[in-house]
C-alpha cells in the first residue's frame, strides 16, 4: 500500500469577506468592542486607591493587624463598610 500524503496551506481568515458578509453586525460589534476598551483604559488610568479608604482608617486598620488582633480588625472593616455604604 502507498501512503499518500496531502500538504494543505493553512487555512487563514478572509476578513473582507466575513466583514462584507454582515457589515452592520460586525460594525457595531468594533464600536462595543472599542468603547469597552477605552472604558477599561479610562478606569485603568483614574483609579486611586488612596480615595477608597481614609489614611486613619488605614493606620487603625495596619497597627491591628499588625498586633495580630485579627477579630477586632475584621469588625473595624465591617463597622465601616457598612458606614461607607450610607
Amino acid at each position: 500500500m502507498h501512503q499518500v500524503l496531502f500538504l494543505t496551506s493553512p487555512q487563514l481568515l478572509d476578513l473582507k469577506k466575513v466583514f462584507g458578509s454582515a457589515p452592520i453586525i460586525y460594525s457595531a460589534l468594533i464600536l462595543m468592542s472599542v468603547t469597552a476598551l477605552v472604558i477599561w483604559l479610562y478606569g485603568m488610568f483614574t483609579f486611586r486607591a488612596k480615595e477608597i479608604m481614609p489614611e486613619t482608617f488605614r493606620k487603625e486598620l495596619r497597627s491591628l493587624l499588625e498586633k495580630e488582633q485579627f477579630d477586632v480588625a475584621h469588625q473595624l472593616c465591617e463597622k465601616k463598610t457598612i458606614s461607607w455604604l450610607f
